[in-house]
């Protein structure tokens, strides 16, 4: 039967342990050295290994504001290349959906919201569709 100790150091310096797997939580890139020693024999060998702290996001929710019943606002901010975001409210209830789809409407048309959400000009959601009236008086306004 063979025991053996385990003596552990880092760098930059502050952590010590003895066990052979201690649990880490640094808050900068760190490297941690382990020295094993057989203890029936004397023999010692060391190894390390270097544990990279990535930096946080920025989880950025937007500022605090108020909205009247039934009507929305747009949470976040800029989405970042390579983040993904998850959503929860409390009191629970809050559907996640995915960002609108912009469409573009050719130049030179005017065009009529079929069922529209709001008044003009405070369109918020056309669910009915937008209909293209062919073309624009060419007296109105540009």
């Amino acid at each position: 039967y063979q025991s053996n100790s385990f003596s552990w150091t880092s760098d930059p310096a502050g952590f010590t342990s003895i066990l052979a797997r201690p649990t880490v939580s640094p808050s900068v890139t760190t490297t941690y050295t382990v020295v094993e020693t057989i203890l029936a024999t004397g023999c010692t060998n060391s190894n390390s290994v270097t544990v990279t702290v990535n930096p946080l996001p920025d989880a950025a929710a937007g500022s605090d504001r108020a909205i009247c019943l039934n009507e929305s606002t747009t949470l976040g901010a800029t989405a970042v290349t390579g983040s993904t975001y998850s959503w929860s409210s409390v009191p629970s209830g809050y559907i996640q959906q995915a960002p609108p789809v912009v469409q573009q409407y050719p130049a030179g048309y005017w065009y009529y919201c079929n069922n529209p959400q709001g008044y003009y000009p405070y369109i918020k959601q056309c669910s009915g569709g937008w209909q293209q009236v062919d073309p624009m008086p060419s007296s109105a306004p540009r």
